[in-house]
C-alpha cells in the first residue's frame, strides 16, 4: 500500500467541500437568473468583446451592424416582391407561419400580399432616411477598413478612436433597426391573424432561431448543470472541467491584457492578466484533480457502489 505523501487535514477537506459548494452555487445562481430573465442574451457581452478574439465573438451576432438589413431595403420599389421573397429575414416570417398554421393556397397568396406590403413600408422608411443611411454605410466601410489595418488596430490611441467610432455608428443605426424590427413584428401579427382563426394552434408562429439563440440556451443549461453537479458532488471532475472551459471562453471575450481598448470598467476592479474569472477557472481545475466530490457528495456513492466493484480500488 502506497503511503500518501501529501495528506490533507480534516480542516482542508471541509474547506474544499465548502469551496466546491460555493463555486457550484455561483454557477447555479447565474444560470437560474438567466433562465428566469426573459430578455437574457449574450449579445451585449459579445458586442463588447475585445482582444485577439473579438471579431470571432462579435461574429456570433447576426448582421451586427445592420448592413444586410438596410441594403436589402434599398432596392427599387418595383422589385420589392422579389427582394422580400429572396430575403430569409423577411420570407422566413411567411414560411414559419405557413408551416405553423397550415395555410391554404388562398391564405398563402394573402400572406405574400402582407409580406410585400410590410416590405414596401420598410423600404419607404429607409428611403426617407436614405441620405443618412448612405453616409452610415460609407462610414461603416471606412471603419472596417481601419480595423483591419495594423497601424490602427495595434496602436492604443487609435484603438480608442476606432472604439468611439463604432459606438457612434451603433447609436446611429439603432433607431433604424428598431423601426425595421417593429414593421417585421407587424408582419408577424398580420400572419398570425390570418391563420389563427382556422387553426387548432392558438400559439403564435415561432420566431426565427439564430446561432446566438443556441449560445444563449447552452449558456443557461451549462451553468445550471455545472452548478448543480458541484453543489451535490455529482460527476464533480467532469463538471469542474466543463466549468473551467466555459470560464476560459468568458476570459477570451474580455481578457485582462494591456494595450487593448476599452479598458475594464472600474466597478469590476483592476486586473492585469489575472482577473476573477481566471482565478475561478484555476480553482475548478484544481478541484478536478482532487476527490472533493466524494467528500460529502454523491460521487461517494458512485465510487463505492459502482467504480470500485467494477474496477477495483485505485489511488486518487
Amino acid at each position: 500500500m502506497t503511503e500518501n505523501r501529501f495528506p490533507l487535514s480534516l480542516a482542508s477537506v471541509i474547506l474544499l467541500v465548502v469551496l466546491r459548494v460555493a463555486v457550484g452555487w455561483h454557477f447555479f445562481y447565474e444560470g437560474l437568473w438567466k433562465y428566469k430573465e426573459p430578455a437574457f442574451s449574450a449579445e451585449p457581452y459579445f458586442r463588447a468583446a475585445k482582444g485577439p478574439f473579438a471579431e470571432t465573438f462579435r461574429g456570433q451576432i447576426p448582421d451586427i451592424d445592420g448592413r444586410v438589413r438596410l441594403e436589402t431595403l434599398m432596392g427599387p420599389a418595383d422589385e420589392a416582391e422579389s427582394a422580400a421573397q429572396a430575403s430569409p429575414d423577411w420570407q422566413g416570417y411567411v414560411d414559419r407561419a405557413a408551416a405553423h398554421y397550415g395555410y391554404s393556397e388562398e391564405q398563402k397568396k394573402q400572406a405574400n400580399e402582407f409580406l410585400v406590403a410590410r416590405f414596401e413600408q420598410a423600404q419607404r422608411y429607409v428611403a426617407d432616411n436614405r441620405k443618412d443611411v448612405d453616409e452610415y454605410l460609407y462610414e461603416l466601410e471606412r471603419l472596417k477598413t481601419n480595423e483591419s489595418d495594423p497601424l490602427f488596430r495595434d496602436v492604443p490611441f487609435q484603438q480608442k478612436r476606432l472604439y468611439d467610432k463604432r459606438t457612434e455608428l451603433s447609436g446611429k443605426v439603432e433607431p433604424w433597426l428598431k423601426e425595421i424590427a417593429r414593421i417585421q413584428q407587424k408582419l408577424g401579427s398580420d400572419l398570425d391573424g390570418l391563420g389563427a382563426s382556422e387553426s387548432k394552434s392558438q400559439a403564435p408562429a415561432p420566431a426565427a432561431k439564430s446561432p446566438l439563440d443556441t449560445v444563449n440556451r447552452m449558456t443557461i443549461w451549462l451553468t445550471l448543470g455545472v452548478g448543480f453537479c458541484l453543489m451535490v458532488g455529482l460527476f464533480t471532475r467532469p463538471a469542474c472541467l466543463v466549468g473551467a472551459g466555459f470560464l476560459a471562453l468568458v476570459v477570451a471575450v474580455m481578457p485582462a491584457i494591456p494595450n487593448i481598448y476599452p479598458p475594464s470598467h472600474p466597478s469590476v476592479g483592476h486586473a492585469l492578466y489575472i482577473n476573477k474569472e481566471v482565478i475561478e477557472m484555476l480553482v475548478l481545475l484544481f478541484m478536478s484533480t482532487t476527490a472533493v466530490g466524494r467528500w460529502g457528495g454523491l460521487d461517494f456513492i458512485l465510487y463505492h457502489k459502482v467504480y470500485r466493484p467494477l474496477f477495483g480500488r485505485k489511488s486518487t
